[in-house]
């Protein structure tokens, strides 16, 4: 528990929302994604989910909005270049934190 209370604050990288970034001229993102592993192996329902997550926190981020937000700043500014960095798939278990 103790680990928890003080780790929780400082398990999110960033303080600013994507769309802050974005106009803040943030263009390259280091995602960390998240994945059930049950669904992984072919176990049933469909992951479409996949949240953002650092090491064992959840973030209440989905790769999905992330996408979707990327998309639309681009659909306004059609000259910018986005770089996504995702080399860092996480299995997600029961024990892993949703972050609050």
């Amino acid at each position: 528990k103790m680990k928890l209370r003080i780790s929780s604050p400082w398990a999110s990288c960033q303080t600013s929302s994507l769309e802050i970034q974005l106009y803040g001229g943030v263009r390259v993102f280091d995602l960390r994604i998240g994945y059930h592993h049950h669904h992984h192996r072919g176990g049933g329902k469909k992951n479409d989910d996949w949240p953002i997550v650092h090491d064992i926190w959840q973030t209440k981020v989905s790769l999905k909005d992330v996408l979707f937000t990327m998309r639309h700043f681009l659909q306004i500014y059609k000259k910018e270049v986005i770089i996504l960095d995702m080399h860092r798939f996480v299995p997600l278990f029961p024990a892993t934190r949703k972050h609050q």
